[in-house]
């Protein structure tokens, strides 16, 4: 009976998912064709919301290719946060943790309170090293990005194709103040998609990992919450049927998964030196860094639609002169250019 009720409850939602597919279309239409500056911002971002989370037709049905892949998305999914090892061989951790290391020693420039972009900088007060650029230091990086298996998660969870946005670099410190930047409860405000967390060096109780709360992910802010994502845990009671916590610990070399839009918060100990990439996925298009790549990477390979690279060489093409800093920097600031999201 169980096994019907299931089939039953599948054929449904194929039934009906082709009008949601239509109706999202009709409402596509309908904004494209309005004068939205007179729209208010707050409609705006209820409709990219659910626009954002609308499967693709090619992912509507789409099923995992083994038992790992399959158990990692129903983790995500109901998580938010999942931790994959065994993707990187332990010549790959070699490479990272190399090209980590060179990374740094070119973060020479201290971020100052003057509205002046620093790619690379280090932050004394808040102790820590940051490259939002640090591709250009790392073929082994852009391989591990590109891991079909890694990909096959991230795009399932989604149900439409992830592509890479921006990644960063961090080397955080032992001894600073704890409640500063990230180091605080927030959502990263970019709707539904996928952080990815390598780490570079054990975290254990003690350390600096990260937490995450779990099923937070999917709560759906308002755009107030949007323009101010710095929140309380206890934003999420009665969003939530319990706060459940989960720690981003491992060994060097797992990889994080996690949806941003869940409420994070790093936390400053005097703990071991934490080093990690960070790398956002996301099918987003608005949102593209004009990141670097090493000479070494075949950047003709990767220009195909299944590539997670693909938007974001199609952007470096199409704005040779943009820098690295994205046309709009945040999710409230391209709310009404519409085009750029839809």
């Amino acid at each position: 009976m169980s096994s019907n009720m299931t089939r039953t409850k599948n054929c449904s939602c194929a039934k009906w998912a082709p009008l949601f597919f239509c109706l999202t279309l009709v409402g596509a239409w309908w904004v494209k064709r309005t004068n939205f500056h007179l729209m208010k911002l707050e409609t705006l971002h209820f409709i990219r919301e659910r626009y954002q989370r609308f499967p693709s037709l090619s992912y509507l049905f789409k099923k995992p290719s083994n038992s790992y892949v399959a158990q990692s998305v129903e983790v995500l999914k109901h998580e938010g946060i999942v931790k994959l090892s065994g993707l990187i061989s332990a010549e790959e951790l070699a490479l990272l943790q190399r090209d980590f290391e060179v990374a740094s020693k070119n973060q020479i420039d201290v971020r100052s309170s003057t509205d002046e972009f620093v790619s690379e900088y280090h932050d004394p007060r808040q102790k820590f090293y940051a490259s939002e650029n640090p591709f250009k230091y790392s073929e082994t990086l852009v391989s591990i990005c590109s891991n079909k298996t890694l990909n096959e998660v991230v795009d399932l969870y989604l149900r439409k194709k992830g592509y890479v946005h921006k990644a960063v670099s961090y080397r955080t410190l032992p001894g600073a103040e704890h409640g500063e930047g990230s180091s605080q409860w927030h959502h990263d405000a970019w709707g539904k998609r996928v952080n990815c967390m390598i780490l570079l060096a054990d975290i254990e109780e003690g350390d600096q990992y990260m937490t995450f709360i779990k099923g937070s992910h999917k709560i759906q802010h308002t755009f107030k919450e949007y323009a101010q994502s710095r929140l309380k845990p206890e934003y999420c009671n009665g969003k939530l049927p319990l706060i459940e916590i989960a720690k981003a610990q491992g060994k060097a070399g797992d990889i994080y998964l996690f949806d941003p839009n869940g409420l994070h918060s790093g936390n400053r100990t005097n703990g071991r030196t934490r080093d990690v990439f960070i790398v956002n996925y996301s099918s987003d298009k608005s949102y593209f860094w004009g990141m670097d790549f090493p000479q070494e990477v075949d950047l003709a390979a990767m220009n195909n639609k299944e590539n997670p690279f693909k938007l974001l060489l199609d952007y470096k093409k199409a704005n040779p002169n943009a820098g690295l800093l994205p046309k709009y920097y945040s999710w409230v600031d391209s709310l009404e250019h519409i085009k750029s999201w839809l």
